[in-house]
């Protein structure tokens, strides 16, 4: 900052429009220097915030056993990735200092790490939406949906992932040895822009809409087996009140045909503990409460599944948004310089660590043990009761 020339006092016979111009533009760098400093101590709060957030997270899910579902683990990978990268980036701020004294393996390092932790970030997030699916869809989860086979799938992202970072060094000679924010590290400029491309497409746009495909699957799937399903129980109803004019001996070939019935309920809407609800039932029960009760506990089973859905959603939504931010951030940086770009790189980056920042937040409070948790605190919490603790 030229602090000197700004505050010098120029005669006003010497004033000419080059003095006007060189006093407006020292104004302009102190003023733009001052807001670069505002929002770099924003930035540094939220990342200290997101850093201390993602230790919680980990050690809750990762060392509770009582998180014991098997969504627990593709929310613990999202929180050790979302962890690695709040590392990396606690540094940023230095890098630029580093690359101006010529330590460009570190500059290289973080810009590699940045491009890997986000394809991880994204096929994590697209691994969640496939299992929502195969959820929905699966006759059987607990044959279909092994733990090895999740685990599997986690270590096929990260192998997906490195793939996708080193691909366009191998094959098109585009150096991806870059940092997103910093032009200093980078020796062509020209080939920056096509790296841009390759890294946007397989990195924020094909699995954004790969994401928004599968939850419109699911939420029709879900849908179509909840209108079969209530199809099914009327059917249902009106044969047993039927058989109650029948003689003993038709009633039981009324009974098999009301087990069929639930067997194709089983084939057909594939849902979550479905298959456990139709086999608790059985024809020496009650007829009335029989069918009451098997359509109550289904038509939980698909509400709790649409409310799993819901959740799981806002956290694909959160993640389309970082993306935007994200390619909207590193197209900034690609094809211009700092001018009055730089206030929007700015409010990107804030915003990203932002996501950062809640992500945590989300993975922890959509867990089905959390949720619990708050339900019955919500529950036994009065104002009254609070006071008294007070």
């Amino acid at each position: 900052m030229h602090i000197n020339s700004i505050t010098k006092v120029v005669p006003l016979k010497n004033l000419t429009f080059s003095n006007i111009s060189i006093y407006h533009a020292d104004l302009a760098e102190c003023l733009l220097n001052t807001t670069n400093t505002l929002f770099d101590i924003t930035i540094i709060v939220i990342k200290i915030l997101a850093f201390i957030l993602h230790i919680v997270v980990f050690l809750t899910i990762g060392l509770n056993r009582k998180f014991h579902s098997r969504h627990s683990i593709y929310l613990i990978n999202l929180a050790i990735i979302g962890f690695l990268s709040v590392l990396n980036g606690l540094s940023i701020l230095d890098s630029k200092l580093l690359c101006k004294y010529n330590s460009t393996f570190y500059c290289q390092f973080q810009g590699v790490f940045f491009q890997y932790s986000i394809y991880v970030c994204s096929y994590s997030v697209l691994a969640m939406a496939a299992y929502r699916l195969t959820c929905v869809r699966c006759k059987n989860l607990n044959q279909t949906l092994k733990i090895w086979r999740i685990i599997l799938s986690i270590i096929l992202v990260w192998s997906l992932s490195l793939l996708f970072v080193l691909l366009p060094k191998l094959i098109r000679k585009i150096p991806i040895f870059y940092h997103y924010s910093l032009n200093t590290c980078m020796e062509n400029y020209s080939e920056r822009f096509w790296s841009f491309l390759f890294f946007m497409f397989f990195g924020f746009i094909l699995p954004s809409l790969s994401i928004m495909l599968i939850n419109v699957i699911i939420v029709l799937k879900i849908k179509k087996s909840k209108n079969k399903l209530s199809s099914f129980s009327k059917l249902k109803i009106k044969i047993f009140k039927k058989s109650t004019i029948f003689t003993e001996s038709n009633k039981i070939g009324v009974n098999g045909v009301n087990l069929r019935i639930e067997k194709v309920e089983e084939v057909n809407f594939n849902l979550e503990n479905v298959s456990s609800v139709c086999q608790s039932t059985t024809p020496n029960n009650s007829r009335n409460s029989l069918t009451k009760n098997q359509c109550v506990l289904t038509n939980k089973v698909v509400n709790s599944q649409l409310k799993l859905i819901v959740q799981f959603s806002i956290i694909y939504f959160s993640y389309l948004v970082y993306s935007i931010s994200n390619f909207l951030l590193i197209y900034q940086t690609t094809l211009v310089e700092y001018h009055w770009e730089f206030y929007l790189i700015r409010m990107f980056n804030i915003f990203i660590w932002l996501y950062h920042l809640t992500s945590p937040i989300l993975y922890l409070g959509f867990h089905p043990i959390t949720i619990e948790k708050f339900k019955k605190f919500s529950r036994s919490f009065t104002i009254p009761k609070f006071l008294n603790k007070i």
